[in-house]
């Protein structure tokens, strides 16, 4: 092997720790999520509203879908080409009700949850209650709308 060559590696192998160590710890701690997308009208064509408005709702995967986390963010995407990105919990949102628990209480499989029935699809009317399973993932629904252009908000197929 050519001596370049070996120059050239070394500095991407010292380099990609130092890159893994700031991810590890937000997977850890749960603090902020990153969410990336491109949100784009009926025809196609990307939003591109300099106040576009998003919401996004973390929610128990039973069939209850009780909320569990809920924030409000706007967000130019006037150069953006309908591309966007929301690092929830980052303090720059509006958190709505219920704020009963923190993020990483919401993604945490580990007790049980009560959650006022009110927000829930089911209407169930009191608390409910949600005990996840080890393996239990939450869905997310994402909602977006450009009031310059859009009486109503737009929903993203729910995922988990």
């Amino acid at each position: 092997m050519p001596n370049g060559w070996i120059a050239k590696r070394k500095p991407l192998i010292f380099a990609l720790p130092a890159l893994l160590l700031p991810l590890s710890a937000t997977f850890v701690h749960a603090e902020s999520i990153t969410i990336q997308g491109k949100v784009t009208d009926a025809s196609g064509q990307p939003i591109n509203g300099p106040a576009t408005q998003f919401r996004v709702q973390i929610l128990t995967p039973n069939a209850n879908g009780c909320v569990m986390y809920d924030e409000t963010r706007v967000v130019d995407l006037s150069q953006s080409y309908g591309l966007f990105t929301l690092n929830l919990n980052d303090g720059t949102g509006t958190r709505n009700a219920p704020n009963t628990y923190s993020l990483e209480e919401v993604l945490s499989n580990r007790g049980g949850f009560s959650i006022d029935g009110s927000y829930c699809a089911s209407g169930t009317p009191g608390p409910v209650a949600y005990s996840p399973s080890p393996t239990d993932n939450r869905k997310l629904l994402i909602q977006f709308r450009d009031p310059a252009t859009m009486t109503s908000w737009e929903t993203i197929p729910q995922m988990d």
